[in-house]
C-alpha cells in the first residue's frame, strides 16, 4: 500500500514540476549570441545587435567616435511600435555641444544632424527615439554614432575623467 502511495505522490510531483517548467519557459524571452552579437526575440519581433550592446569607453577625448549597429525585424501579424533606449545611461561630461549622437537607418527612424547626448549624473533609462512603427514583415537597420568633437576654441579639459556608458535597447512604444 505504501508503494502505491509513493508512486502516486511521485507522479503528482513530477506533473507539478513539468507544468511549472513549461510555464516558466513560456514567459522567458530568448537571448542568443556572444559578446559581439546579441539576438533577442519576443512577440515575433527580433532585435539583432551586430556590435556589443554596451556603451562604455574610459578614454573619451576630443576626436573620439564609436558606432553601434543593430536591426529590428517584425515577424508578427501586426504593426509594432518601439522606442530606442539607452538603459542605465550615465553621462557626467560637463561641456555642451561636444559629446553627441546621431541615429541613421535605411527605413526606420533617421536623424540628419548630431545632437547632444543626454546627461545624467546617476544611472537612468533615457529614450533616444520615440514611437517608431515597423510594418509587418519589415526590417529596420540602424547605426548609432557617438562622437566627441574637437575644439581649438573651448577648453575641453573639464571633461577629463568623466563617465559615459549604458546599454542600448529596444522597448515597446
Amino acid at each position: 500500500m505504501k508503494s502505491k502511495k509513493y508512486i502516486v505522490y511521485s507522479i503528482v510531483m513530477l506533473m507539478i514540476m513539468v507544468s511549472l517548467g513549461v510555464s516558466y519557459s513560456y514567459f522567458v524571452s530568448s537571448s542568443e549570441g556572444d559578446s559581439t552579437k546579441v539576438k533577442v526575440s519576443s512577440k515575433e519581433i527580433s532585435i539583432i545587435f551586430t556590435d556589443t550592446v554596451e556603451l562604455s569607453d574610459s578614454d573619451i577625448r576630443p576626436g573620439w567616435s564609436t558606432s553601434k549597429s543593430f536591426s529590428v525585424e517584425n515577424k508578427s501579424n501586426d504593426v509594432f511600435n518601439y522606442n530606442i533606449v539607452i538603459k542605465d545611461l550615465i553621462n557626467t561630461f560637463v561641456t555642451e555641444g561636444f559629446l553627441q549622437y546621431k541615429i541613421t537607418s535605411d527605413s526606420g527612424y533617421n536623424m540628419t544632424e548630431y545632437v547632444d547626448a543626454p546627461k545624467s549624473a546617476e544611472r537612468k533609462d533615457v529614450t533616444l527615439a520615440y514611437d517608431i512603427d515597423i510594418e509587418v514583415g519589415s526590417k529596420h537597420e540602424y547605426t548609432i554614432e557617438f562622437i566627441y568633437k574637437n575644439s581649438e576654441e573651448v577648453d575641453q579639459s573639464v571633461d577629463m575623467g568623466k563617465e559615459f556608458g549604458g546599454t542600448l535597447a529596444i522597448v515597446e512604444g
